[in-house]
């Protein structure tokens, strides 16, 4: 016993010993267990404590029975604590922070959740005056956990990859009308076939919706998504690979809505007029349609005043249009880019505020000279354009980039560049160039470092897989305080 109680000390001052290592435990002595994580090395030290020949055979739930004790000990000082019990229930493990101040949890593919839902998170009722996050990923949930309703400080709600929620039915997600505090909630990878009507309560505070990877919402959008429009409050919505053919015209009630990501959905097949929601989204300042099968740039852009971020990456069918000249009109443009495209302009109407745009992956071959409107550009991903390369010897592929003055992170990564486009050198206020993956830059040695020099303004500089042979160059560049990346 005496021997157990020692190696138990042990456990306690072994484990604020690893936030050096991990950062993800401060000692007690530096005012308080501010973020508690569990991987593997520390439940090694926490069996270790116990007296059992091979701690390796040791069972789940004197396991279990040793971790609670733990953090009974420390739990007014524990604010946030993950968990991966297996096939096991946390139930053991929850009850040693009864009447702690945790104010995040996280449980990961923990079976046991599911099966026993009431019993394995019966401890949470214990924490309702201090719980603000709470993360059951990959639980087999068949319904929302009762406890929810206990939970009166509950701010943010994550239950992504319990694809047992969608047979469950309206009746599995009762509890979630009782939880109209919740500012975030995320249903990622749920199955969901429609949204539960038990979001209406919701409807006063939510502000981040995330229904990412929900294959089957986009097979009747008018009727899966219908309660959207009463989540007039939200300002942050998930929808990718969610299979919608179409902007969800219950987006046009959204007013608020300023982060729209729809990356992954088959809007290829959508005609202009199913992007009209957009018109009615003044307020969006961060929209993402990658990987899209895009093969027009929707008009309905030029109504996004405030529009700061936007991601067209992946939609090989825009590069002809994203190199065609501005002033052309949509049928002069439809016959250069193909049937059903569109022109440049709706790039053009966001030149006061676009800030950053990533249209890397769009086989663009060269820029439009309609770029150089874009003057508060700062961020520009061209990666994976890899035809932009070939335009280097008439130096005109990436000419338009000249005008931009404000442009200080560039992205050029696998563009089959043989050297550092000229146009580069006018770019004062440029301090980060990626240009990873162009094997043949690494080709010209000295002539590579002179081209890098000419770049004033560069901090950071990435050179992953571009086969630099001579280790003078990535020294020419530190000598100059550039943080070079090679690895």
């Amino acid at each position: 016993m005496r021997r157990h109680r020692r190696r138990s000390r042990e456990v306690d001052e072994d484990t604020a010993g690893t936030s050096q290592q991990q950062q993800q435990l401060l000692p007690l002595n530096s005012g308080g267990l501010l973020w508690l994580s569990l991987p593997l090395e520390v439940l090694e030290l926490i069996c270790s404590s116990l007296p059992m020949p091979d701690r390796r055979q040791t069972a789940k739930p004197e396991l279990s029975a040793s971790l609670s004790t733990w953090l009974a000990r420390h739990k007014a000082a524990v604010r946030s604590l993950q968990l991966s019990c297996g096939a096991g229930s946390p139930a053991v493990v929850l009850a040693g922070l009864a009447g702690g101040a945790v104010s995040s949890l996280e449980i990961h593919d923990t079976q046991g959740v599911g099966l026993e839902l009431a019993e394995a998170l019966g401890p949470l009722v214990c924490l309702g005056s201090s719980l603000k996050t709470l993360q059951l990923s990959c639980c087999r949930l068949g319904g929302i956990p009762p406890q929810l309703s206990a939970l009166s400080a509950l701010q943010s709600l994550s239950l992504p990859g319990n694809t047992g929620l969608a047979a469950a039915g309206e009746a599995g997600f009762g509890p979630l009308a009782a939880a109209t505090q919740l500012t975030a909630l995320w249903l990622t990878g749920c199955a969901l076939r429609r949204l539960p009507p038990q979001l209406t309560a919701l409807a006063p505070s939510l502000k981040v919706l995330g229904l990412a990877n929900n294959t089957n919402l986009g097979h009747w959008v008018a009727g899966s998504l219908h309660h959207l429009t009463r989540l007039t409050a939200v300002t942050h919505l998930e929808m990718s690979h969610c299979s919608l053919p179409c902007i969800p015209p219950q987006l046009s009630a959204l007013r608020d809505l300023q982060h729209l990501a729809m990356r992954g959905n088959t809007l290829g097949v959508a005609e202009v007029e199913d992007y009209e929601p957009l018109r009615q989204l003044t307020h969006l300042t961060h929209l993402d349609l990658s990987d899209c099968h895009l093969a027009l740039l929707p008009p309905q852009l030029s109504c996004l005043s405030a529009l700061a971020a936007l991601d067209l990456g992946a939609n090989p069918g825009l590069g002809p249009i994203l190199a065609a000249p501005p002033n052309l009109l949509p049928m002069a443009a439809a016959a250069l880019a193909g049937a059903g495209s569109s022109s440049w302009q709706p790039l053009g109407s966001l030149a006061a505020s676009l800030s950053s745009l990533d249209i890397s992956g769009c086989e663009v071959a060269a820029l439009s000279d309609g770029f150089s409107c874009l003057s508060a550009l700062e961020s520009l991903d061209l990666s994976g354009n890899v035809v932009l390369g070939l335009g280097e010897g008439s130096g005109t592929a990436l000419q338009p980039l000249t005008a931009l003055t404000g442009l200080s992170h560039l992205r050029l990564e696998c563009c089959g560049l043989s050297r550092v486009p000229s146009q580069l050198n006018l770019l004062p206020a440029l301090y980060q160039l990626s240009v990873s993956y162009n094997p043949s830059l690494g080709d010209h040695g000295q002539e590579l470092v002179r081209q890098l020099r000419e770049l004033a303004a560069l901090t950071s500089l990435d050179l992953k897989g571009c086969l630099i042979l001579n280790p003078s160059i990535v020294m020419s560049m530190t000598e100059r305080g550039v943080r070079v990346i090679t690895k």
